[in-house]
């Protein structure tokens, strides 16, 4: 799980001003598809999600969700159950219904009991559309699964089970710290942002100055952000000129 969490805090938060689905206003960004597309953290995701839908639900037959930000992970979970005799069928859920063709709102084949599954849930609303569509075919659905859970306000977690790999309090020191740097950036040499520049960056404290200076390694080397996208080019430039 650790592996998981640490690509999730170098790919997959974006801190700026958002608008979530929800219409909430957030100052951070959890952009799971840019990890459930890479190669290397998808199928550390499709190994842990196999294994805890099963463990959570037992004999599941199938996994789905809404289309877009559940197809890889379906993909995932179905092509790892292939070593199991029985396996895991795969579904998703159109936003809307085609208009061409068989005009399915759901593609793929649904085999109860279903369990569905998607990247992050905030208030749970695209969760629910996908769950009313595969009631509407008339199948029960047993429970929910996601990579991430923000441990906001839900009230779907009222009505069905609810189960995350992660949750945002196993990463929110690390999101505090990009925050902090990001938004409200403060003299280098003091220790609390010093800390906060070593949990981001990396890098090493030099002792002539007491400036946590980033490694050779380090995001801040490329000048493209933090591993691809986790601050805005703006504000990777603010970063930087704190180090020069």
């Amino acid at each position: 799980m650790q592996a998981l969490t640490d690509i999730v805090k170098n790919k997959g938060i974006v801190v700026d001003d958002i608008t979530l689905s929800s219409g909430e206003k957030s100052e951070y960004y959890y952009d799971l598809k840019n990890v459930s597309l890479d190669p290397k953290a998808i199928d550390i995701i499709g190994d842990l999600l196999l294994e805890e839908i099963v463990l959570k639900y037992r004999k599941v037959k199938s996994v789905g969700g809404l289309a877009s930000g559940a197809i890889p992970l379906v993909t995932a979970v179905v092509m790892k159950s292939s070593n199991n005799v029985e396996g895991i069928n795969g579904f998703f859920v159109r936003k809307e219904r085609n208009p061409h063709g068989l005009q399915k709102i759901i593609e793929g084949k649904i085999i109860p009991p279903v369990v569905i599954v998607d990247d992050v849930m905030t208030t749970g609303g695209s969760i629910r559309l996908a769950i009313d569509a595969v009631r509407e075919e008339g199948y029960n659905v047993e429970g929910v699964f996601t990579v991430l859970e923000r441990e906001e306000k839900n009230e779907l977690r009222k009505t069905i089970k609810c189960y995350s790999l992660l949750k945002h309090s196993q990463v929110n020191k690390f999101y505090d710290c990009v925050s902090k740097i990001t938004h409200e950036p403060q003299e280098p040499g003091k220790a609390e942002a010093d800390n906060c520049y070593f949990q981001v960056f990396g890098g090493s404290v030099d002792n002539s100055s007491g400036i946590t200076l980033p490694s050779n390694d380090s995001p801040l080397s490329s000048n493209t952000g933090i591993s691809g996208q986790i601050v805005s080019e703006g504000v990777h430039s603010k970063i930087l000129k704190q180090f020069r």
